[in-house]
């Protein structure tokens, strides 16, 4: 899947997500995981251009959203959400900020986990099916790994 930058350098959006990130952040893959928030299209691009700054000052690993643009896009139909990653030595930290801006994430989920409910039997995987959405679903999944 092609990502093509837009507005600046650390803007990217695809079929499904816009993404805000800086090549010179880290973190630690073993404990990453991320923060999630759910909310109107509109309200989510708002708060997503406040993160962006943060993700940009280095104060947040990366974030993305989903941008709700293509009907046939496989997520479209799934309530709108924003993800801010961090990892276990940066989480609090990040929850400090997304509190200062207001947020309320709803959970903090570890993409270790998120892996294990994209297999068969798991959450996401029998969201999908139930939305006879699975090989796109699946398939833009992968594209992301």
């Amino acid at each position: 899947m092609s990502r093509r930058p837009i507005l600046q350098r650390m803007l990217l959006e695809d079929d499904q997500w816009v993404w805000a990130y800086r090549p010179e952040n880290t973190a630690d893959k073993e404990t990453i995981g991320k923060w999630v928030l759910h909310g109107k299209v509109r309200a989510l691009r708002r708060t997503f251009e406040d993160i962006s700054s943060l993700v940009e000052d280095g104060l947040i690993y990366r974030a993305k959203y989903t941008h709700k643009k293509h009907k046939d896009d496989p997520l479209y139909s799934w309530e709108p959400v924003l993800i801010v990653y961090a990892d276990d030595a940066t989480k609090e930290d990040t929850l400090a900020l997304l509190h200062r801006l207001g947020l309320q994430p709803v959970e903090w989920k570890y993409d270790r986990e998120t892996d294990e409910d994209w297999k068969p039997g798991g959450k996401l995987h029998e969201a999908a099916l139930r939305e006879r959405r699975l090989k796109d679903l699946v398939r833009i999944w992968e594209g992301k790994r």
